[in-house]
This record gives C-alpha cells, structure tokens and sequence, in this order.
C-alpha cells in the first residue's frame, strides 16, 4: 500500500510541475503578445509617453484647430514678435482644414487645481524644421497659457499648458497637474 502511496504523490507532483509550466509558459505568451501590441500601438500612435507609476487616467479628443489669426497676432506681439500685415491670416489658412489631437491626463487624487495635464497634437503642415521657426508663430510668453510649444517632427506639433500660476491655497493638497507634468513631460515622444 505503501509504495501505490508513493506512486500516487510522484505521479501528483509530475502534474502539478507540468500544470505550473503550462500555466507559466501562457503566462509569458500572454505577456509578450501584449508587450509587442502595446509596441505596434505606440508607433501606430503620433504620441508616446510612460504613465507608470503615476495616479493618471487619460483620454483623448480630436477637434477642429482653434486657434485665430488675432490669437496668434497677439501672442506674438506679446513675446515681441512682428510679423508683417496679413501674416497670421496666411499661417492660420494652411491649417484651417487640420484637426488638434488633445490628451487629457487627469491627477487620480484630490488636487488644488483640475488636476489635468493637457497635451495638444498639431500636424505639421506648415513644414517646420526648428523648434524655433515653430516658436516664432505659436509662442505664449504669458504665465498660465494652454498651449506652449515644446517638440515638434516632421508630422507633428507638441503642445503643452502651463498648469496655471502656482498659487497655493493652503489646504496642502498638491497641485495634480504640477505632479503629472513633472513626472510625464520628460517621456513624452513624436511618432
């Protein structure tokens, strides 16, 4: 009896060893086949960035481009910036029929402010080739702008918003858009 004993608890842990390593070996499966997608979505996607290990949610919205010739006119001039008559009416004409690809992260957390980090996507249509002919038309040297230019490819224009003043009402909550640009910002990528 003794030795059918033995047999039965080989035979069990022969199972149990070939369940785990099949259990583990789909495990693994599993989690290539997500890396690679994830891999094929990033580059399928104009933008790039790591949320990991930050309290974010994120979505995204496509709209019409919104900004307007007097927008851009004043922004400008407000960095003291010229351009000659007619200029921005010319500017806003070659992206009038694009669309803005906004991403929405938003702080998981109680929060001083809204606690979102936007990040506005903009195709290149004009052809920049330097961050600075980008800046020349699109920078907001005022505090607490929506849009700043930061990056910018062949395809695409980086936009980002300034997560307001700074002002601290006490509470000692944190600011959640400060915390997520602080952690998100430096991994944002073009596609």
């Amino acid at each position: 009896m003794k030795k059918y004993q033995k047999n039965y608890w080989l035979l069990f842990i022969v199972i149990l060893a070939v369940v785990v390593l099949i259990g583990s070996g789909t495990y693994i499966w599993k989690n290539y086949e997500v890396s690679r997608l994830n891999e094929g979505q990033a580059k399928s996607e104009p933008l790039s960035y790591s949320i990991s290990g930050v309290p974010v949610s994120v979505s995204q919205i496509t709209v019409p481009f919104s900004f307007t010739a007097d927008q851009l006119k004043l922004m400008a001039e407000g960095c003291g910036v010229t351009h000659e008559a007619g200029y921005f009416d010319k500017l806003v004409a070659k992206f009038s029929s694009t669309t803005e690809i906004i991403y929405n992260f938003k702080y998981q957390g109680a929060s001083q402010d809204n606690g979102i980090y936007k990040v506005t996507l903009l195709p290149n249509v004009a052809g920049y080739i330097s961050r600075e002919e980008f800046m020349q038309d699109f920078y907001f040297c005022e505090a607490g702008g929506q849009a700043y230019p930061i990056m910018l490819n062949s395809k695409w224009l980086l936009f980002v918003n300034a997560c307001g003043t700074g002002y601290d009402d006490g509470s000692g909550l944190p600011h959640g858009c400060d915390e997520i640009k602080s952690k998100i910002e430096s991994t944002l990528r073009l596609n």
